[in-house]
């Protein structure tokens, strides 16, 4: 009776372990207002831009790089082989989809036009898989609309906090001392030496591809939450944003204790050896400067999308936790990995983290995913969505 009350409180506690981010998430949002009120700064949050970019911009680039893992990871016969065979069947289909895919390059370019291209073909063969069931396709995105939810609701607090905490500490208060940490791993190197030598060698167009690596990292995690909810659950695709804000509710702690901002705030000249025409020149200078101006309580802006955490590198930790809820299938895995190590360049490069944000970031993803998703192993089915 003993062996079995004591097995039952382990249960339940890690019952309740896995379920401390929901406590949290609940904490942070009945405190953001007295936080924002003792920061100085308004309940001014600009709306506008968190959805347009997350419900928008990352909903149709996630949904892209969903289809691509998925033909990836999935064998011929389950993928492409059921959509060619429609098309012949319904030979009509090919002329209605190349009308559309001129419309579609004409009207918004190559680059956005392609992703509606396949966005747009897919959600077709989602409806055509579904039967045009309206209650199946309806519990298919449940199944993905509550985890993203979920997932859009912690980011606003984190963006929220973020600005709070930068507003109290000045937010390159240990910067210093994360390039000493730095010089001692890499050998009296630090991350803007090693940029500055490298990239110097190699022609501007390397700047814009790096900055569209490390901004896909949003892509790959909204990929994810994708798969994980149409080829698992809602419960699967949950315990996966859980981890992703676990990581970002230990970082958040992190700042509030260690405050440090990106390398190239401290690089002296770094602004005069960009071109003012990349896009990463206006990210880097602006994101600097509302920092300084957060501490100096001198922004007057409502609260956006500006990430001011260099440890620990959550560029680094969200896609460790998107391998290990896509490590059941092995080829989308390898694909997803080689990816990331062109993230890892693209961090260093840009001069967006220290070395040491790397370590840290592998180290909360690791505590995430202990606190999510080791305590109770779930089996993930591989067969298609439902």
């Amino acid at each position: 009776m003993g062996l079995k009350g004591g097995s039952c409180l382990i249960r339940m506690a890690r019952s309740a372990f896995r379920s401390f981010h929901w406590a949290v998430t609940a904490f942070l949002i009945l405190a953001l207002i007295p936080a924002l009120h003792h920061a100085g700064l308004q309940f001014n949050i600009d709306w506008v831009q968190f959805l347009k970019l997350y419900w928008v911009g990352q909903a149709i680039r996630s949904a892209l790089v969903a289809v691509i893992l998925y033909l990836v990871g999935f064998p011929l016969q389950e993928t492409l082989v059921p959509l060619w065979e429609r098309y012949c069947k319904q030979k009509g289909r090919f002329l209605v989809l190349a009308a559309f895919t001129v419309y579609m390059l004409w009207w918004f370019g190559w680059a956005i036009g392609l992703v509606l291209i396949v966005d747009t073909v897919a959600f077709l063969e989602v409806f055509d898989r579904a039967l045009g069931d309206p209650a199946r396709l309806c519990r298919m995105a449940v199944k993905i609309a509550v985890p993203a939810a979920y997932l859009f609701v912690g980011l606003v607090l984190v963006f929220c906090y973020n600005d709070v905490i930068a507003s109290l500490e000045f937010a390159e208060k240990y910067s210093p001392l994360l390039n000493q940490a730095d010089r001692f791993l890499l050998a009296g190197w630090t991350v803007s030496q090693i940029a500055h030598a490298i990239m110097s060698r190699l022609p501007l167009w390397v700047y814009p591809f790096l900055a569209l690596i490390y901004f896909r990292v949003f892509s790959q995690v909204g990929a994810t939450l994708i798969l994980v909810a149409l080829f698992g659950s809602q419960k699967r695709a949950l315990q996966f944003v859980a981890a992703l804000l676990t990581a970002y509710y230990i970082s958040l702690l992190v700042f509030f204790i260690m405050p440090a901002a990106n390398p190239y705030m401290l690089c002296p000249g770094h602004f005069q050896r960009l071109s003012s025409s990349l896009n990463l020149y206006t990210i880097q200078q602006t994101t600097a400067l509302k920092a300084r101006l957060l501490f100096a309580h001198k922004l007057h802006q409502p609260i956006g999308t500006d990430y001011f955490i260099a440890l620990p590198c959550m560029h680094i930790a969200m896609p460790v936790i998107s391998l290990w809820f896509l490590r059941q299938w092995k080829r989308l895995l390898v694909f997803v990995a080689t990816f990331d190590v062109l993230v890892v360049a693209a961090i260093l490069l840009q001069e967006q983290h220290f070395f040491v944000d790397l370590i840290g970031g592998v180290m909360v993803a690791a505590i995430a995913i202990a606190i999510v998703a080791l305590p109770k192993m779930q089996s993930v089915p591989s067969h298609g969505p439902n």
